[in-house]
This record gives structure tokens, C-alpha cells and sequence, in this order.
């Protein structure tokens, strides 16, 4: 019997010990970012581009890349999110649970978004040496768009980039992305019907930004909750194993013979 409510202190330590962990975790993901800084950096290197008659792959030596804030990072509920409800965006529909859809639906719902750049603030860099860089920014949600085209009217789609990211559990506050070869087409002439308008159909994106600090917080709490799963039921079978024996105590007491 002893050693039975020894196991059920033992496990009710641990269970505690969890939960401590648990809430520390939790606690722990609202200090993880630091909001307050204003050295953060968005880079895109190398901006290539394909020939599409060679398949020669030169980089980018032109044209232009704005770049947008958004919105800000926020903590609601022991987990960042985008928050669309302050800033110049405000109001702008079609956008609903941004934070969840980022990494499926990021050049969606920057095409969204692009249609209300009209008297939006962006700050503009030229690209050059196949490179462009952003510095003096602070942590947040931003639109990369390329306002002008490049060298043989290549342009990239529109994309969000968050700062900071994630990467071996820890954040980097100067991102650097490579948005993948675009392609330059031979010119044509004006009167061939199968010419392609490169500011109708964009092509394909950079390389998404990971925003891995809203969700990490959820890998821990399932592994917390697991383990939770685990010690019910050891209590559990601790519990039951302590009844039989204290049932097989009751039985072999009422059958002592009588002096």
C-alpha cells in the first residue's frame, strides 16, 4: 500500500511539473521576438532571369522593387499575428485570418492587396547587380512588389515577407530571399497574336519567407499535451492496480479463520 501512494506522489509531481512547463512555454513565447527593433533587413539575392531561347541564366541588372508594411506583429493570446485592423490596409476585405493563410495562400492574397496600392506609402530600391535591399525596418508583415520591370520585361509576382522568421528555433531579423530564375521570352512583334503581356500574367514568386514564430508554440503544446495523455494513463492503471489490491486485502481479511 506504501508503494502504491508513493507511485500516485510521484506521478502528481510530474503531472505538476508539466503544467509548469506548459504555462512557461506559453509565457516564454511572448518574449521570443523582440518588437522594439529597427535594424531589421529584407534582401532579395540573386534576382536572376532566364533566356528563353539560350535558357542562359543572367542576373537581374534593373528595374525596381516597393516594398509595403502591412501590419504589425501582435501578441494576442500568447501567439503573434498579423493584425489588418491599423495601418493603411485597414479595412481591405478578403483578407480574413491572414496570419493563418500565409504559407498557402501568400501570392493570393498579395494579389489582393495590390489592388489597393493607390495612395498607399511603399519605399522604392532599384535593383542592381541582380541584388535589392531593404534596411531600417522593424518587425512586421510587408508586400514585395516589382513596380518596374526588369531587363526584357521580366517582373516576379507580389508576395508578403515577414520579419522576423524562423530558423533552427531561432529568429532572424535580417531575411534574405531568392526569388526564383524568372523567364525573358524573345521580343516579338506587336502584331503576333501569341505574344504574352508580362503585367497580366506575372511570373513566378520568390521564395516564401518562413513565419514559423506563430506556430512553434503549437508543436510544443501538442508534445505537453501528449505527454499529459501518457500520465493519465499511468495514473490511471496506477490507480486501478492499488484498488485490486486493496480489494484482495478486504477478501483475504474476511476469510481469517476465527481463534
Amino acid at each position: 500500500m506504501k508503494r502504491n501512494l508513493y507511485e500516485n506522489v510521484i506521478i502528481r509531481i510530474i503531472y505538476m511539473t508539466f503544467l509548469l512547463t506548459a504555462f512557461m512555454t506559453l509565457s516564454a513565447a511572448g518574449s521570443d521576438v523582440d518588437l522594439t527593433r529597427s535594424d531589421c533587413s529584407l534582401t532579395l539575392s540573386p534576382i536572376q532571369y532566364t533566356v528563353g531561347s539560350t535558357g542562359e541564366k543572367k542576373l537581374l541588372e534593373d528595374g525596381e522593387v516597393t516594398i509595403y508594411r502591412v501590419s504589425d506583429l501582435v501578441l494576442k493570446d500568447n501567439q503573434y499575428e498579423y493584425d489588418l485592423s491599423t495601418g493603411q490596409f485597414k479595412g481591405v476585405t478578403g483578407l480574413d485570418n491572414l496570419t493563418g493563410r500565409l504559407e498557402t495562400e501568400n501570392q493570393t492574397m498579395a494579389a489582393i492587396l495590390c489592388r489597393h496600392l493607390s495612395g498607399k506609402t511603399g519605399t522604392t530600391r532599384k535593383i542592381a547587380g541582380g541584388s535589392v535591399s531593404f534596411t531600417g525596418l522593424t518587425p512586421g508583415l510587408y508586400l514585395v512588389v516589382m513596380s518596374a520591370a526588369g531587363t526584357g520585361d521580366v517582373s516576379f509576382a507580389s508576395y508578403f515577407a515577414s520579419i522576423p522568421y524562423l530558423v533552427n528555433g531561432k529568429y532572424v531579423y535580417q531575411l534574405t530571399a531568392a526569388p526564383k530564375p524568372l523567364v525573358s521570352e524573345p521580343k516579338t512583334s506587336t502584331s503576333d497574336p501569341d505574344k504574352t503581356d508580362p503585367a497580366k500574367t506575372p511570373s513566378k514568386s520568390g521564395t516564401l519567407p518562413k513565419t514559423g514564430q506563430l506556430w512553434w508554440p503549437v508543436w510544443g503544446m501538442s508534445f505537453i499535451g501528449i505527454v499529459f495523455v501518457l500520465i493519465g494513463i499511468i495514473f490511471r492503471a496506477s490507480a486501478r492496480k492499488a484498488k485490486a489490491a486493496c480489494r484482495k486485502s478486504e477478501m483475504k481479511d474476511q476469510h481469517v479463520p476465527m481463534s
